[in-house]
């Protein structure tokens, strides 16, 4: 057998493998990192992180929200207690909030 005739082989191989895990593998849409229940909104507006009974102010955006929680950016996640109220800066939004995870520079939160 030739060097071409195996790179052929070693291809069809591959392409029957493919072909068979698409037909193994459920059909499942995906759309992103969305693992919520609940749909999100997108908000993209100004907030500040506020703790340590009001001592320590961090501003933020928040990316997008839902009954439940949001997706808040910083410049960086690690300096944000576990626990802080959530103030929009233009609005009557204020929430209680935890901290569900944390990224270098994202913050799920939810609201208590």
């Amino acid at each position: 057998m030739t060097f071409g005739k195996m790179q052929n082989s070693v291809k069809a191989r591959e392409q029957l493998l493919q072909q068979k895990r698409r037909e193994i593998t459920p059909q499942v849409t995906y759309d992103g990192d969305n693992r919520r229940i609940q749909m999100r909104k997108k908000s993209l507006k100004a907030c500040k992180i506020i703790f340590n009974s009001g001592a320590s102010v961090f501003d933020g955006v928040m990316l997008n929200r839902t009954e439940a929680g949001a997706l808040i950016e910083v410049k960086n996640a690690s300096f944000i207690a576990e626990e802080f109220i959530l103030k929009m800066v233009y609005g009557e939004f204020e929430k209680s909030c935890q901290i569900a995870w944390r990224g270098s520079k994202r913050l799920g939160v939810e609201f208590d």
